[in-house]
C-alpha cells in the first residue's frame, strides 16, 4: 500500500491522506482508500475493484473504516478501527476440466 499526504507532511498533524491498495498487482485489483483526520480519529472510505484475473472472481467493494489512533503522528501508529464494508460479486460460470476445473459461482451482493 502506498501512501500520499496531502499538504502537511506526515509528522506535522496530516489531515487529508490517501492510501493506494497493492500498486504492484494492478492487473488484479485497484482501489484506494480516502482519510480525513481531525485529532485523533480517522473516518475512511473506501472502493476497491478486482478484475477477475488470478482468482478469476470479478467484483467491486466498498466500505467504510472509523479509526481512533492512540498515538497519533508518531513514528509507529497504534489505532483501534472499526469497518463496514459490502460488494458485489459477478456470476462465474462452470469451466475447465480437470485440474482447472472451476465450479460455478453465484453473482449477489454480500
Amino acid at each position: 500500500m502506498i501512501t500520499v499526504f496531502i499538504g502537511k507532511s506526515y509528522a506535522q498533524n496530516p489531515r487529508f491522506v490517501i492510501h493506494i491498495y497493492n500498486p504492484i498487482g494492478l492487473f488484479q485489483k485497484q482501489g484506494a482508500k480516502f482519510e480525513y483526520r481531525p485529532n485523533k480519529m480517522g473516518f475512511l472510505p473506501s472502493g476497491i475493484q478486482h478484475y477477475g484475473v488470478l482468482p478469476k472472481y470479478p467484483g467491486t467493494q466498498i466500505g467504510l473504516e472509523s479509526r481512533y489512533y492512540l498515538s497519533p503522528f508518531a513514528k509507529r501508529e497504534n489505532f483501534v478501527y472499526a469497518k463496514f464494508f459490502g460488494g458485489y460479486q459477478q456470476q462465474v460460470d462452470v469451466s475447465g476440466d480437470g485440474f482447472s476445473f472451476r465450479a460455478e459461482v453465484p453473482g449477489g451482493s454480500y
